[in-house]
């Protein structure tokens, strides 16, 4: 299915996530768990507090599939490859914006191939025409997401965007 709901991480609050993801979308909606993917950009994921740890520990446990959001930008990015927690890499946009660049072909290219290897999807954010979606799918990304396909929906509209999805 694919569905990605984009959260914040002071929204990923244990309310959240034990009460609201579960009722709204797994026993309300029959969403998988494994459709339902969460983002955690390097920002939050960097935090080396407990309770990050934890929540991510958490959302593994209970099925959910964690994507690195900005992939490739930050000093931390490979760490995030050995990391266990999450199964998708996306490519930060401003990597994906440039794909007529020669020198960010050769970028995205390398991620996508040690991603794959290491047995990750690769999404590729800020998709707006069909030239690009057909140059980021060469270079190996898996996924897409952007203008082309859809506007991002805030976390509310969402909810009442996937009912009408569902039937």
């Amino acid at each position: 299915m694919g569905n990605i709901a984009k959260m914040l991480a002071d929204e990923l609050q244990n309310a959240i996530v034990d009460k609201e993801l579960q009722i709204f979308y797994v026993d309300e909606y029959g969403v998988l768990r494994k459709n339902l993917w969460i983002e955690v950009t390097e920002q939050d994921a960097i935090s080396s507090s407990g309770e990050v740890t934890g929540l991510l520990d958490r959302l593994n446990e209970l099925g959910y599939h964690l994507l690195i959001d900005d992939c490739g930008m930050g000093h931390t990015s490979l760490t995030y490859l050995k990391s266990s927690y999450f199964c998708v890499v996306k490519l930060d946009g401003s990597l994906t914006k440039e794909y007529q660049n020669e020198r960010y072909q050769e970028i995205i290219s390398s991620i996508t191939h040690l991603s794959h290897n290491l047995k990750f999807d690769v999404i590729a954010e800020y998709v707006e025409t069909e030239e690009q979606r057909n140059k980021l799918l060469e270079l190996g990304c898996t996924g897409l997401q952007g203008y082309l396909y859809s506007k991002a929906i805030p976390w509310e509209a969402f909810k009442e965007w996937l009912p009408k999805r569902m039937h």
